[in-house]
């Protein structure tokens, strides 16, 4: 298991969007953004957006409880990898507001659920997850880059949600 947490900027997340031609005008109609795997270390040629990813950005916008985006919906034409492995890559999460934390660890709950193989209906073995978790909270982002258990993930999440509860 790989865990990272830090404290950035959106501004850098901002920056590199921009010099992919994404306005902020487009970003602020979005609670959550979707975004490829590599956004903050690859250049406009070589971005990969993951199948998971997609598949998450997909299920959010069918619960119609928060504005969702990935990056074909702001404008952004970044190639599909389809990876041959139980490991499940999730891509960028850049959660903009609080209140679709739920939402988001309900849907990435859903796609980490340990499956049944098909021959002998056991529990197939635990999935590795890769995700890097953006959680808006004022000027600044609490950031989680993550590669291990779902359980785990999802707690960590848990944990971020609490700890960036807006002030009251």
């Amino acid at each position: 298991m790989s865990v990272e947490t830090k404290v950035v900027a959106t501004r850098e997340i901002v920056q590199k969007l921009k010099s992919l031609n994404v306005s902020e005008e487009v970003l602020d109609k979005y609670s959550v953004i979707c975004l490829p795997e590599n956004l903050l270390e690859g250049t406009a040629g070589d971005l990969l957006e993951g199948e998971h990813a997609l598949m998450l950005a997909k299920l959010l916008k069918e619960l119609k409880q928060v504005s969702v985006a990935h990056s074909f919906d702001l404008g952004l034409d970044i190639p599909r990898i389809d990876r041959r492995s139980d490991h499940k890559w999730f891509g960028v999460i850049w959660i903009r507001e609080h209140l679709a934390v739920p939402f988001v660890i309900s849907v990435l709950s859903s796609l980490c659920v340990v499956g049944l193989t098909s021959d002998n209906r056991q529990p197939s073995p635990p999935t590795t997850v890769h995700a890097e978790v953006y959680l808006e909270k004022g000027d600044d982002v609490k950031y989680i880059r993550y590669s291990g258990d779902p359980a785990t993930l999802l707690k960590l999440m848990d944990e971020l949600s609490n700890d960036a509860q807006p002030d009251r």
